[in-house]
């Protein structure tokens, strides 16, 4: 009794041992994993059919178990599972995790306890190392107008050869025109070219470089744009108003279609009513009568402008200037005084002073017997006198 006891003890003891290292050879080859083989009529399939890395780029891969309704469960991994790529220049796998090791395409098999295989092609793409301008970069155009060359640029990945299985992206950033195409496929040569039609803003443009898929930015084109030709003329103030033998300071800018600023531009000013008003070279305007005129600015194109042909008429940006009289208060003469007297004439001196509307004022003498009272509008009005200062007003 006691020897029947001991055997089965041991024959129990070489059971568990044998379970044992059955499990420690499992964990062996994918320690922590565990392993759920498909049943009789399922099959296996990859998680993904086809993927995407950058070269030393990784990616894993797992195994889905297709039941016969086409319901996928994950099976795991373990040594059951058999790894292998067909070309192992290109990228490797172990225990499902897949590496890029060069540009190319291959494909990763996983083989299930020798019966049933899955499939996965891998891309393994370049990594960029530069993107060169070859041509077009920096140019200067006119707003609005395609540029006279195209652009072509050139990648390279970072073993300094060409780029062939990318896509450039081009994005022109605010106000700086279009491109065509917005996006390259990468010839065998690694380059690839664009037009582009500047925004019609003047000044600085650009765009941006990307390649696809990608989120920084890896270039940036610029271009200078310049003003078009002069399609009108603006005149400020677009209306004046003044009195006789007042002043007023005209502007006037020169734009083209967009209604940028063409510098250098040669403007001239006239006035269409010369008897009502004057105007001098830097747009000076003097009323000269009350009444009103045209004050005009003139923008002649000349064979230098490169717009003659275009613009074969002269441009002209009108304002308006009216003149009359009363058009404000009169300063008070403050300085008032009499050097001499007589028994018929008195000598009065004082400063002039405007009419309020930036011409001079006028002014009026009256006369009465001492004390005037204060009421100016009983005094009688002097009807002679003389000047021994000119004065500007009456």
């Amino acid at each position: 009794m006691r020897s029947t006891i001991t055997s089965r003890t041991a024959d129990w003891v070489r059971t568990a041992l044998v379970v044992c290292m059955g499990i420690v050879a499992i964990a062996g080859c994918d320690a922590g994993s565990t392993t759920t083989p498909p049943a009789v009529g399922e099959g296996i399939r990859m998680d993904q059919a086809g993927v995407q890395i950058d070269e030393g780029g990784t990616t894993r891969l797992r195994i889905l178990i297709v039941d016969a309704n086409g319901q996928t469960r994950d099976m795991g991994t373990g040594s059951q599972v058999v790894w292998s790529v067909h070309d192992p220049e290109i990228a490797s796998v172990q225990a499902g995790l897949v590496k890029g090791l060069r540009p190319g395409t291959t494909r990763v098999t996983a083989t299930v306890s020798g019966r049933q295989s899955a499939h996965a092609d891998i891309h393994v793409l370049s990594v960029p190392g530069s993107v060169d301008v070859l041509f077009g970069d920096r140019q200067a155009g006119i707003v609005g107008l395609s540029l006279s060359t195209p652009i072509r640029l050139r990648v390279l990945d970072r073993r300094g050869q060409p780029m062939t299985n990318a896509q450039l992206q081009f994005t022109p950033v605010q106000s700086s025109g279009s491109v065509s195409p917005s996006v390259a496929t990468l010839g065998a040569d690694g380059t690839a070219e664009l037009s582009w039609t500047l925004g019609t803003r003047a000044g600085p443009q650009a765009v941006e470089v990307r390649i696809a898929g990608r989120e920084s930015v890896a270039g940036v084109l610029s271009a200078e744009a310049a003003p078009g030709p002069v399609a009108r003329v603006q005149v400020t103030p677009g209306n004046a108003l003044t009195n006789p033998g007042g002043q007023v300071r005209y502007s006037a800018a020169a734009l083209d279609q967009y209604g940028n600023v063409v510098t250098n531009a040669r403007l001239e000013w006239a006035v269409v009513d010369a008897q009502v008003a004057s105007i001098s070279a830097d747009g000076t305007a003097r009323a000269l009568i009350a009444g009103e005129t045209q004050v005009e600015a003139i923008y002649f194109p000349s064979a230098s402008s490169g717009d003659a042909a275009q613009a074969p008429t002269a441009n002209r940006g009108q304002g308006w200037l009216r003149s009359q009289k009363g058009t404000g208060y009169p300063a008070q003469v403050t300085d008032l005084r009499s050097p001499s007297q007589s028994t018929s004439t008195v000598t009065l001196s004082f400063t002039q002073v405007g009419d309020g509307a930036g011409g001079p004022a006028d002014y009026q003498v009256r006369y009465a017997a001492t004390p005037i009272g204060g009421d100016f509008a009983t005094a009688t009005i002097a009807s002679q006198g003389s000047c021994s200062s000119p004065i500007d007003g009456q």
